[in-house]
């Protein structure tokens, strides 16, 4: 496991994890792992300006954010 970690990770994650006292030292037989993501989306205030219009109706803004969602989840992330 530390030598995948250490191929496909770019941080330094057993110092992160505490890997030698967490997972070596101890008697478990088994751990946890759990991976998460952070998406950084910028869009132009200009373009949030043509899409909200009016400030009691902002679906167009909605269906952009709903569409950016989508075509992440589609496109980006690995099919289970």
């Amino acid at each position: 496991m530390a030598s995948l970690f250490d191929d496909s990770l770019d941080y330094n994650w057993k110092k992160q994890s505490d890997w030698e006292n967490s997972i070596v030292s101890s008697d478990k037989n088994q751990f946890d792992v759990s991976f998460g993501y952070e998406v950084y989306l910028e869009i132009p205030s200009k373009k949030i300006q043509e899409l909200a219009q009016h400030q009691h109706d902002l679906t167009a803004l909605k269906n952009l954010i709903i569409e950016i969602h989508k075509s992440f989840t589609d496109q980006l992330l690995l099919s289970r």
